[in-house]
């Protein structure tokens, strides 16, 4: 009993291993936000602020790896990457180098242009009452 069981267990993991799922790396296009409909509602207002914070956080994270090496106060070992070591011996040509790469900079005050414009047209087109003016200023700034 417990051979067949088994038997048919792992022909039915093998098959469903074996079946593939074509459209599961496929967009749904009703869960994609279209630039015209970004902030049609209270709640986007904190999701776009939300969004800018994240890219914040990434371009933080990788000024932490271009500040500190070139501060001093961390000291690159020998298992460090070659970018890193370029970075701490003051290389003067960073070109390819990951870590001085400045399109996440661009793209964070491109996010945050982005936000104000919509945001500034989410207020403009909808009436005043309806939006909480205290948390729209506090976003802004």
């Amino acid at each position: 009993m417990k051979k067949i069981s088994v038997k048919y267990f792992a022909l039915f993991g093998l098959a469903a291993l074996l079946t593939a799922c074509s459209d599961f790396f496929d967009a749904d296009s009703d869960s994609i936000l279209k630039e015209d409909q970004y902030i049609s509602e209270e709640s986007e207002m904190y999701a776009g602020f939300l969004g800018i914070i994240t890219k914040l956080q990434a371009v933080a994270d990788k000024a932490i790896y271009i500040i500190e090496p070139r501060a001093e106060f961390v000291e690159v070992t020998t298992n460090a990457p070659s970018e890193l070591y370029a970075l701490y011996n003051y290389d003067e040509n960073l070109a390819g180098n990951s870590y001085a790469d400045p399109a996440p900079y661009y793209d964070m005050v491109i996010a945050c242009n982005d936000y104000l414009l919509k945001m500034t047209e989410y207020k403009n087109n909808v009436p005043e009452k309806s939006i909480n003016m205290t948390h729209y200023e506090a976003l802004i700034s």
